[in-house]
């Protein structure tokens, strides 16, 4: 059976606002242009989009992409997609197709004038699992992993802490991040990222978690800059969702990890909205018999 997962060209035309402290007013037409193409079921994939300005691209946005199931159920979650450094406004997110048919709903926002400031791992524990490699390993997307190995523990269990030294807050600063990049191999459960939230106290979850079919990730928290960095330290977390699990022991891979601090460069911000479909179809070619008569059925 092949199924073919086909990601329709999508091209959104928005008008932009300038939002000021005391004027909001009309100024210049933006454009949002998603892009994809033809995968079949568990390939490698991506969408990408252009953001432009008057024709000029924007490389300093922030761009969050929402894919809905055809189901209605989230499938991402504003996620935080890419910057492809070098190129003329193009942001991007890879995933692995999922093996589910029909039309899939995206939609995607970006913001803008925002930068950021990155950080990397300074230092890791791990509280449970079987380790391989080091922190140091996350510095660089170059398929060099810091490795962790779930490990029984009643059941199956895994959870690293990562802490970042000397994370500045700039002013203006609207929110905080990470981007990350790696394996997990288990499909029957998924990975939940936290961020620590020291004005509570507790660890703050992102709203959605890592899978077998997300090798890319991402996640930002609005609000508060302050309660995420306390005494210029940050602290991310991955834990497996399902502790008691006892099936497979599944394994861990980060192969790239950075935490961000976004912030607004001239005290604006613009938003611009685009959205757009994506179809799932599937073509089934079944051989029947010696002869090796053919039935087709496309759905």
């Amino acid at each position: 059976m092949n199924k073919k997962l086909a990601l329709i060209f999508i091209f959104v035309l928005l008008s932009s606002y300038f939002a000021y402290s005391y004027v909001i007013k009309p100024t210049s037409t933006t454009s949002i242009k998603v892009f994809g193409t033809e995968y079949q079921v568990n390939d490698n994939a991506t969408i990408f989009l252009q953001l432009l300005t008057d024709g000029q691209p924007q490389n300093n946005a922030s761009c969050l992409l929402t894919v809905f199931y055809p189901d209605k159920t989230i499938f991402l979650d504003e996620v935080l997609m890419f910057y492809k450094e070098g190129s003329d406004g193009l942001y991007y997110f890879d995933f692995i197709t999922p093996d589910k048919t029909g039309v899939y709903m995206v939609s995607v926002k970006c913001f803008y004038v925002i930068n950021y400031n990155y950080d990397y791992a300074d230092a890791s524990t791990v509280t449970y699992g079987l380790e391989s490699g080091t922190y140091q390993d996350t510095w660089k997307d170059d398929n060099v992993f810091h490795s962790i190995t779930e490990k029984i523990v009643g059941g199956y269990r895994m959870e690293i802490e990562y802490d970042f030294y000397n994370v500045t807050i700039p002013n203006n600063a609207t929110s905080v991040g990470i981007n990350w990049v790696g394996k997990w191999n288990d499909p029957s459960e998924s990975i939940f990222v936290a961020i620590y939230n020291y004005c509570n106290m507790t660890w703050e979850n992102c709203s959605t978690q890592i899978t077998t079919n997300t090798p890319m990730y991402s996640c930002m928290l609005e609000g508060n800059v302050s309660c995420y960095i306390n005494d210029s330290i940050a602290r991310v977390s991955f834990r497996d969702y399902d502790p008691t699990e006892k099936e497979e022991a599944g394994v861990f891979d980060t192969d790239f990890l950075e935490f961000k601090t976004l912030y607004l460069t001239y005290g604006q911000i613009n938003n611009i909205r685009g959205s757009g479909e994506v179809h799932v179809t599937k073509r089934i070619i079944d051989q029947i018999g010696d002869e090796g008569a053919n039935v087709v059925v496309v759905s």
